[in-house]
């Protein structure tokens, strides 16, 4: 069964069963019949995905698919919600988990029981990239060894405090504190922190690098604090590369040049409009290349031709590629 097919197969299963699992929060707890098709009819779409039920926001449940951080799942998830009914008076649904910032959870973890609102951090606000980057520490981490168990219980307490797609959002870089933390903040504290940036945040923040690529000077403006998670569906790369008509000994744009080529990029994101996402351009040996996200079968190819027609003065290639996990952005970030 195709990916299409099974999220098609879940969403004319699941108002057949809706109200019975609805009433089962208050009658006994989900059936083994009812844990076995769901995870039957989620795995369909993908083995990979967890599920599960909590308290609504709207609703009086929700049910959640996560992809458990890995960005090429979540387009995935991303799909099946967009096919979902509309939220009623019963459920609603989404496509990570959702934060649950209740006090008083305990953790059992290992061979460790420790308390999720002992755990501290410190933070660093990273204006470029609006992000948190975040230090951990628990009273327990003195006893556990292990660091990977440690990121663990710090990724279960974020989760829970602010969601799945808010860490992916906010949170940047995540280190194990090596010392007494300068001015440690709670998870509730985090919250109220994550919230404030996020109000300030504006997704549109542009830097200029300078390098060499190859012996050659390599100029790139790039948009530091795009985040991935807010453009779910623009799975496709696309690279469109221009040869300079004029170019400099170093293979740069003259300023006459940057203007036309300037004008010329303008002109088509105005055109692809919210179907694509101007991630970056690098201009180096003689080339201008601008680098764009579109989600893969829309509209965009005819736009990126029509534009290509349109400027015939000058050689231009357009390649596309799927890269649902944005490794383009690996070269800059």
């Amino acid at each position: 069964m195709s990916q299409r097919a099974a999220i098609e197969a879940f969403w004319q299963w699941w108002p057949t069963v809706a109200d019975d699992i609805a009433k089962s929060f208050t009658s006994g707890g989900l059936s083994q019949a009812h844990i076995a098709a769901m995870s039957e009819h989620v795995s369909a779409i993908d083995d990979r995905l967890d599920w599960e039920f909590g308290p609504g926001q709207k609703s009086a449940h929700h049910l959640c698919l996560s992809s458990k951080g890995d960005p090429v799942l979540r387009v995935i998830v991303e799909r099946w919600k967009r096919s979902a009914p509309p939220s009623d008076g019963t459920w609603e649904f989404y496509g990570a988990r959702q934060a649950s910032p209740r006090g008083g959870l305990q953790l059992k973890i290992g061979e460790f029981d420790l308390a999720l609102d002992d755990v501290r951090f410190g933070l660093e606000e990273d204006a470029g990239r609006e992000r948190l980057h975040l230090t951990v520490d628990h009273p327990l981490f003195a006893q556990i060894d292990d660091d990977e168990l440690k990121h663990r219980i710090a990724f279960i307490a974020l989760d829970n405090t602010l969601g799945e797609d808010d860490v992916e959002r906010w949170v940047g870089a995540i280190e194990l504190a090596k010392s007494a933390l300068r001015e440690p903040v709670a998870l509730d504290g985090l919250r109220a922190r994550v919230g404030r940036f996020a109000q300030k945040a504006t997704g549109d923040r542009w830097s200029l690098l300078k390098g060499m690529f190859d012996g050659a000077p390599l100029f790139v403006l790039l948009n530091t604090a795009i985040k991935r998670i807010d453009h779910l569906l623009l799975d496709t790369h696309v690279t469109v590369t221009v040869t300079l008509a004029d170019p400099t000994a170093d293979g740069l744009t003259t300023n006459d040049e940057a203007a036309v080529l300037d004008a010329m990029e303008d002109a088509l994101t105005e055109r692809l409009g919210a179907d694509a996402l101007f991630v970056a351009r690098e201009t180096t040996r003689g080339l201008r290349v601008l680098h764009f996200h579109v989600m893969e079968g829309g509209p965009t190819a005819a736009i990126f031709a029509r534009w290509r027609e349109q400027n015939s003065g000058y050689a231009i290639e357009v390649a596309v590629e799927h890269d649902p996990r944005w490794q383009i952005l690996g070269r800059w970030l």
